[in-house]
């Protein structure tokens, strides 16, 4: 049985501040996804980074960040859109990405910070949210199938060059 330490992190909103912890968080986030995704690459630190600052100051994009202290420890990062006019709902959100350092993983962080997550954009109006895994994250499926994701979605994919 895992530890939680739910009374002992703190959920916030990112700030322009934070972009140098937010950055570091996110190539710790891509280093462990190139096991999953072939594609992805973390040479480019600086274009890294100013897409983070430029994230961070968009309006569309919201980053709540866990701290353990004043350690940076997660974060998770969510898109709101204007939905489909086919759709019957009006606000959809996707979230584009949560990570989670590994010595706090399973100790109920990821949950925090996706509740926290699915009220704020309850706050502003959105009415359905999605998101991907890749199908090898074992633990990510874990984690969003405990929170009451539901599998929807089958993504093919193919390298055309």
């Amino acid at each position: 049985m895992f530890k939680h330490i739910n009374n002992m992190i703190s959920i916030r909103r990112a700030k322009k501040d934070d972009v140098k912890q937010v950055y570091e968080i996110y190539l710790e986030f891509l280093e462990e996804i190139k096991k999953y995704e072939p594609e992805v690459t973390t040479k480019h630190k600086k274009k890294i980074r100013a897409y983070v600052l430029k994230e961070l100051k968009s309006h569309k994009h919201i980053f709540l960040l866990a701290f353990n202290e004043n350690k940076l420890i997660g974060c998770i990062k969510a898109t709101i859109n204007e939905s489909k006019p086919y759709l019957i709902y009006k606000k959809i959100a996707n979230f584009d990405w949560i990570f989670i350092s590994k010595k706090y993983r399973r100790k109920g962080v990821g949950v925090k910070l996706t509740r926290n997550m699915e009220q704020l954009l309850k706050d502003r109006g959105v009415e359905y949210c999605y998101l991907n895994v890749n199908i090898k994250n074992k633990d990510s499926i874990s984690l969003q199938s405990k929170i009451g994701f539901k599998k929807h979605w089958i993504e093919f994919r193919k390298v055309l060059i």
